[in-house]
């Protein structure tokens, strides 16, 4: 059975059509970040390049920096997360893989530039504390509804943390100092499906659910 293909189909038009300008916004901020630099890069130029007007900008973003902090595939694995359904490790991994797999290879391009000048830009460092945290009011929340636990209980934190710190990981330098980011949209998913499997061996759900 296809889940990934029936998981995407869900996503509303309207997000699809929010998000095709704010990856514009941020193609155009990336390639000017690349080519001239950080500082070197105004929201004029960005709005220019992006044939977009300054209030459009304002209206996606509230700053420069913050061109850079938005994940492209957040507004699209919330609507795939706040789906009805059964609640489990493996509808949770389908959905997040939906998400990735609904990606454009020139959208995967753009992630993956973004996550690389968050990682290697000094001005823009202190955005990957937001980046790492910004998950986890959604992650929580389907713990919660998953364990059948109030959102604020040790144990749904926990399980949380342990599936958002373990999707980090792909996005952390490895034991040189290299950053390998996810090739393809094929390439992330194979390692996203990899980590679940590592959760499910590490979280005996059936014993946390509910107690």
């Amino acid at each position: 059975m296809n889940t990934i293909g029936r998981e995407t189909s869900g996503i509303p038009l309207r997000v699809r059509k929010r998000n095709r300008t704010r990856r514009a916004l941020q193609r155009a901020a990336i390639d000017l970040v690349e080519q001239h630099g950080y500082q070197a890069t105004s929201v004029d130029e960005i709005c220019a390049r992006a044939e977009v007007s300054r209030s459009t900008f304002f209206r996606y973003f509230g700053s420069k920096d913050a061109v850079f902090q938005p994940d492209i595939l957040e507004e699209e694995v919330i609507e795939l997360l706040d789906a009805p359904g059964e609640l489990s490790l493996q509808v949770l991994e389908d959905r997040l893989c939906a998400g990735v797999q609904d990606l454009s290879p020139e959208d995967w391009d753009i992630e993956r530039r973004r996550m690389r000048l968050l990682l290697t830009v000094p001005e823009l460092r202190a955005s990957l504390l937001s980046e790492f945290f910004r998950p986890f009011p959604l992650a929580i929340g389907y713990v919660a509804r998953m364990l059948d636990l109030p959102p604020d209980s040790a144990r749904v934190r926990t399980v949380a943390g342990a599936i958002i710190g373990a999707l980090a990981v792909h996005q952390m330098p490895d034991a040189s100092g290299n950053y390998e980011l996810p090739a393809s949209t094929e390439d992330a998913i194979m390692r996203y499906r990899g980590t679940f499997r590592e959760l499910d061996h590490i979280l005996d759900l059936n014993r946390l659910r509910g107690s």
